[in-house]
């Protein structure tokens, strides 16, 4: 009776072990201690036991049906794994252990495998399925969870066998894991209690075919559905408010998924595969769809998106190839990277003004895309955006785009037209495919025109004005410090006009290029847009906003299941909008109300905030420390404390018998508190304390409580305990009724809550059902008081409930100022400066200037041959009189005209015309030419040396003239006439054009030989010059200076052998210490070679024998021979400076000629020697 203990592996692999009694003491059996006990047939536990570790009857064939301790704490892991033949277990309440070790490859649930077990009781109150109980049990089926469980734990029944599972009405939580893998689960049923569904509870349950969301349901986990393939359809409840990443991935058999108008956000992958849904609607709460977030739904027809959705993440509905209907509302901002890339149906998409960020390759490989509408919004066309869209043919693109990215229309076939906006500065590489189809059609003079020109396309200028402009907004309210933008939507979309926004006021407001309005003092202004002739106007009102809240409290220590009232203060006292919103960290500690009344749930810590409805960065928040559990009981069973109780606890139940007016709650015989140390409280409904006990003094003991409610509290100090207390029955007391209450109810009011007001016959009373306040239902503010420039006026409204009215300032209006342009004043008018008025009052800046008077200005009109002179005297009003008459001058002729009026001498002889001069050199001399001019039959030749007096110096009958008679480095200036003889009188012609040369010595006549293979330059020498320059080149283009020499030969000594070069000589000549230079010489040009050699002869032992030295650059020498000393031909060579015939004829007479050879360039050669000759004598 004694034994507490069986140890690890104490009985393991007994297969002979039938019989085994366990006594009360018992409190653990080890690790596989019954392992393979394959005859143990029964085994009663005994309620003493707490604990069963790992693997403890693993096995054990023979076991038919198990019924755990009601203290059982630890279940562990393959507890019971594989009794292949146990058929029913009863499961306790107390069971707390995580019993199975999700992710290892051997551990599983404690029933693992067991194949038969298919009845399952629980014990009555049991509050949760603990953690893995049924993981991996391959013979439960079906299953019925209790009112009590609140929790199925995490890996409840992952990979199990169920198939259906009925759910109590108490459950708020399934944990992530819990049905995990359930691959014949085709049933559950979700109460409306249900709060919670965690992380992957249902995934890959692939016979799940139909689930109803109760309307209690507040958060369903990630992957919670995934692989879910035989899901049909859902309806999510009203209190979700995202749906998290990949709930519902590969739910390949969705058709319908409808979604709550509470949704804020949808989560990356959420819906991704699911290829059966045909349409999905978002509501008009949500603003976020994340990445891949419905890619690959192919059988996707129809999008429609709220007003609230304000970003669509990178590939949001990639791939959706049946999309053919996109509805994007107002309001949208942010379209990511490929979001629509691949949606082959989709023909038409329309993009609007909000839009202001786009992805890239957003509507790439769309092969039906054909309509496009972009809004005003959009600044830039990224890369790659209708990359491959076959079907477009055009686009216009908004006014406010500034930037085409690469390969932005790229591959797009039938893309023929595009208009492109005055803002369009950049242009990425590859935009277009096929320029040569591509008309362009944009301003005259902007950058699409130019980029036209660069890539071969067609420009067309066009000049649209603008038909209309309106604003999504003619009324705007903002908090100052805040901004908010005005979307312009123009007609014609093309229109070529300018946009300017302004502000009439901008101490209240100011407005950017792109409508962005910023609120900067509290006020009313008008913002106006014009668009050429079109304009929109947006009435704007800066308020000011919440700038900061405080609260009562900022700290809490609560009692579970009370409440306490915060009360929140927003400043300024002059803010618009005071209202705040209530929230809580953690409701499972606490929550609050409408109005801040916070309700205690559970031990722990929440934050309770308090956030501003107009401004939602400025809040103010209460930490609440709730410091013990509360308990609210649905049923007596739940009225139990653990057994033995914790130290230090404080916990409270509480239940109630409804109506009734006094109740008997009645304890189980075995209560019992720790005698002296700790105590036992009993409240009623009010609140009021019953009674204070410890011991057993409540053991089998019932007490009466007034009310329908009892209240237990449960208080123990820091060491020791008892078995604690349980409540058997509850019931009406004797004597006392159930009451029986008429409700009354109290409509609210504008200003009161409504309320249900329940009274019994017995004069019992409460109060409950509170609705809000109504709050007033005011009509139309009706202005009482025009407000003007400069005074605010007055409105009032009236509630059509209770009539009461409040009364508001209107703001001044300000001046609306209209400018008038300056008018100068005239000689007879009166004129005014630039001046402002007021279109409502008569405000005005305008100041009068007088009128002028005549200002005469006169102007003398000279008399003229045939006309009288006069002075006239105007005004610049054009008033005008002459005056100051003088007599006309009469002709002056000369030359047959006259030299004032030009008019005809009638008895003039006509001269020629002066002739055309012209002027170059001649051997350094100036000759002047011209050509031959009519009625002339001689020229007269003047010449000057300054250029300005110039002296008759000769004749000529030639239409020629050489000055021979010139000095070097003196400049000459000539002019001639033509003459003409009549009746022999000269008539000359006016003067020709002066011409002007500089005397220069005459170009060297150059010629050009060999002086020992070098160029050797010779000329005459020229008359003045001193010096000669040679310039030279080697190809005959490019000539340097080189040198300088006063003889008139040059050797070009250097000249590198085997070359050709080429000289010029100029001829100078110093005139005051300066040099005068002639013009070039003809070039004359030669090849270098190597000097002859001069070769001596005599005879050698008879035979001929040739000398001579060595030549510079030699690096052989030919030898020439001539018997007749005519005909020579190639004899020998050597690299010596003699030779020997040694071949020679006795008595032949032997002629010689010798070659200087380069062996690099045969060019370089040298002429051949003079000849020698003489006898062989032997």
């Amino acid at each position: 009776s004694g034994l507490t203990t069986i140890c690890n592996y104490a009985f393991s692999s007994c297969k002979s072990l039938n019989e085994i009694n366990l006594p009360e003491a018992l409190t653990v059996i080890g690790y596989q201690a019954f392992r393979d006990c394959i005859n143990l047939g029964t085994i009663d536990l005994p309620e003493s036991l707490i604990t069963i570790n790992g693997y403890a009857f693993y096995g054990c064939n023979g076991l038919t049906s198990i019924k755990l301790p009601s203290n059982l704490q630890t279940l562990s892991y393959e507890a019971f794994g594989y009794c292949a033949n146990l058929q029913s277990v009863w499961i306790p309440k107390t069971i707390t252990n995580e019993t199975s070790y999700y992710g290892s490859s051997s551990n599983y649930g404690p029933f693992d495998s067991c194949a038969k077990l298919k009845s399952v009781t629980f014990a009555d109150g049991i509050t949760n399925i603990p953690s893995g109980l049924f993981e991996s049990c391959t013979g439960i089926e079906s299953i019925e969870i209790p009112d009590t469980v609140t929790s199925i734990n995490t890996y409840a029944f992952q990979n199990s066998s169920i198939r259906s599972v009925k759910v109590g009405s108490g459950l708020t939580t399934i944990c992530s894991n819990a049905f995990y893998g359930c691959k014949s689960l085709t049933e559950i049923n979700l109460p409306e209690t249900l709060t919670s569904i965690g992380y992957e509870a249902f995934r890959d349950c692939i016979n799940l075919g139909t689930i109803d969301f109760p309307e209690s349901l507040i958060e369903i986990g990630r992957y919670a559905f995934y692989g879910c393939s035989s899901l049909t359809g859902i309806k999510l409840p009203s209190k979700i408010t995202r749906i998290e990443n990949n709930t519902f991935y590969g739910c390949s058999s969705m058709t319908t998924a409808e979604l709550p108008e509470a949704l804020k956000s949808i989560g990356e992958y959420a819906f991704y595969g699911c290829e059966a849904l045909e349409g999905i609607v978002i509501p008009d709460k949500t603003y976020l769809i994340e990445n891949d977030a419905f890619e690959n739904c192919s059988a996707l027809k129809s999008l429609k998106c709220g007003t609230g959705l304000r970003t669509v993440e990178y590939n949001a509905f990639r791939n959706c190839d049946a999309l053919t209907e996109v509805t994007l509302q107002e309001g949208v901002t942010t379209i990511g990277n490929n979001a629509f890339y691949d949606c082959d149906g989709l023909e038409t998409i329309a993009l609007p003004n909000s839009v202001t960020s786009i992805g890239t390759s957003l509507f790439s490989g769309c092969e039906k895309l054909k309509n496009v509408t972009l809004g005003i919004g959009i600044t830039q066309i990224p890369a790659s955006m209708f990359y491959q869209c076959p079907k477009l043919e055009s686009i216009a693109l908004p006014y406010r785009v500034t930037s085409i990215g690469d390969s932005a229309f790229a591959n797009s076939t039938s893309f023929t037209s595009i208009t492109i906006p005055r803002s369009v500065t950049t242009f990425g590489s590859n935009i277009f495919s096929y320029p040569a189809k591509l008309t362009i059609y944009g301003v005259s003079g902007t950058k699409a025109e130019t980029y036209a020109g660069e890539i071969g396309a067609t420009f067309v200028p066009i000049d649209k004005p603008a038909t209309s402009a309106t604003l999504d907004k003619t009324t705007l309210n903002i908090n100052k410090g805040s901004s908010a933008k005005l979307n312009l939507s123009v007609q014609p979309i093309d229109f070529t006009d300018e946009v300017n926004w302004k502000s009439a006021n901008t101490s209240v407001v100011t407005v950017a290029a792109d409508g962005t309005v910023k609120a900067v003092g509290v006020g009313t202004t008008t913002i106006k847009v014009t668009v050429g002739n079109a304009s929109a106007s947006c009435k704007v009102t800066v308020v000011q906003p919440v700038t900061s809240i405080s609260l009562n409290k900022t700290s809490l220590s609560m009692e579970a299941l009370s409440t306490y009232q915060l009360t929140a203060t927003a400043y300024p006292n002059d803010a618009y909008d005071k209202s705040v919103k209530w929230e809580s960290s953690d409701t499972s500690v606490a929550t609050v109300s409408e109005d801040g009344l916070v309700t205690a749930v559970g031990k722990g810590t929440a934050t309770i905030k308090a956030t501003s409805t107009a401004v939602s960065s400025v809040s103010r928040s209460c930490t609440v420390t709730v410091t013990n559990n509360g308990i609210v009981a649905k049923d007596v069973a739940q009225l139990e404390s653990p057994h033995n109780y914790s130290n230090n606890c404080s916990d409270i139940w509480l239940y109630t018998l409804p109506d009734a007016s006094k109740i008997t709650v009645t304890f189980d015989e075995r209560t019992n508190i720790e005698d002296g140390f700790d105590y036992l409280y009993i409240y009623n409904a009010s609140g009021e304390q019953v009674g204070k006990y410890t011991g057993t003094e409540l053991a089998g003991k019932s007490i009466d409580i007034d009310g329908d409610t009892v209240k237990i509290k449960l208080v123990s100090d820091g060491g020791g305990n008892e078995w604690g207390f349980k409540v058997t029955d509850v019931k009406v007391a004797s004597g006392a009724h159930v009451h029986s209450y008429t409700s009354v109810v109290t409509a609210p009011t504008c200003t009161e809550k409504g309320y249900t007001t329940h009274t019994c016959v017995c004069g019992d009373s409460y109060v409950d059902s509170y609705t809000d306040a109504l709050g007033h239902s005011y009509g139309a503010w009706k202005q009482t008081k025009a407000p003007t420039c400069t005074a605010k006026g007055a409105e009032v409204r009236t509630c059509t409930r209770c009539n009461a009215s409040e009364t508001r300032d209107i703001n001044a209006l300000g001046h609306d100022i209209k400018h008038h342009a300056a008018k100068a004043a005239t000689c007879t008018e009166k004129g005014w400066a630039a001046y402002d008025t007021c279109s409502h009052c008569n405000y005005s800046t305008y100041k009068e200037i007088a009128a002028t008077g005549h200002h005469h200005n006169a102007v003398v009109t000279a008399p003229t041959c045939t006309a009288k002179g006069y002075t006239t005297h105007t005004c610049a009003c054009g008033d005008s009189y002459k005056d100051n008459y003088t007599n006309a001058l009469g002709h002056s002729f000369a030359n047959g005209k006259c030299t004032r009026c030009g008019a005809a001498d009638p008895n003039y002889k006509p001269a020629p015309k002066a002739p055309g001069l012209k002027i170059t050199t001649v051997s350094g001399k100036p000759k002047i030419y011209w050509n031959a001019v009519d009625g002339a039959v001689k020229y007269w030749v003047y010449r000057s040396t300054d250029g300005k007096t110039f002296k008759y110096y000769d004749s000529t009958t030639k239409t020629s003239y050489t000055n021979n008679s010139t000095t070097i480095g003196t400049t000459y200036y000539y002019k001639v006439k033509a003459v003409a003889v009549v009746d022999g009188n000269n008539y000359a012609s006016d003067f020709s054009a002066s011409k002007s040369i500089q005397c220069k010595p005459a170009a060297p006549t150059v010629s050009i030989n060999r002086s020992n293979g070098k160029p050797k330059l010779s000329w005459k020498a020229v008359s003045g010059a001193t010096k000669y320059w040679i310039y030279r080149s080697t190809d005959g283009v490019n000539f340097k200076y080189w040198d300088s020499t006063t003889k008139t030969s040059y050797t070009n000594s250097g000249a590198e052998s085997g070359k050709k070069h080429y000289y010029r000589v100029k001829a100078v000549a110093v005139v005051n210490g300066k040099n005068i230079v002639s013009a070039n010489s003809s070039t004359k040009s030669l090849f270098t070679s190597l000097a002859k050699p001069s070769v001596s002869i005599t005879t050698s032992n008879g035979k001929p024998k040739l000398t001579w030295k060595a030549v510079t650059g030699a690096d052989k020498y030919y030898i020439y021979r001539s018997t007749d000393g005519k005909n020579f031909s190639y004899w020998d060579s050597t690299t010596k400076t003699t030779y020997v015939n040694s071949g020679a004829k006795k008595n032949t007479k032997y002629y010689y000629k010798v070659k200087a050879v380069c062996a690099s360039n045969s060019n370089a050669n040298s002429a051949q020697s003079s000849t020698v000759s003489i006898k062989a004598t032997k």
